[in-house]
């Protein structure tokens, strides 16, 4: 479970979207997600799937417009 939880922590710490955010786009309350990033509560497998799921559903939603700008960039010579 600690390789869990520091895993979790690890990506709350590094997550590219505020911490509200990650929880709500994860159905995990706030609270909960701060506490697991502060080290007072240890994650849970249900949550740990969550938030790897959001995180997912995040980068899915960013690769897009990423590839479209890189299109879209000047060719160099």
């Amino acid at each position: 479970m600690a390789s869990l939880t520091a895993a979790v922590r690890a990506a709350l710490v590094a997550a590219p979207l505020p911490l509200r955010s990650l929880a709500r786009e994860a159905g995990v309350a706030h609270t909960t997600l701060v506490r697991i990033r502060s080290g007072a509560l240890n994650a849970t497998p249900a949550t740990a799937a969550a938030v790897a799921a959001a995180l997912e559903r995040h980068a899915a939603d960013c690769l897009t417009p990423a590839r479209r700008i890189r299109a879209a960039l000047p060719r160099r010579s």
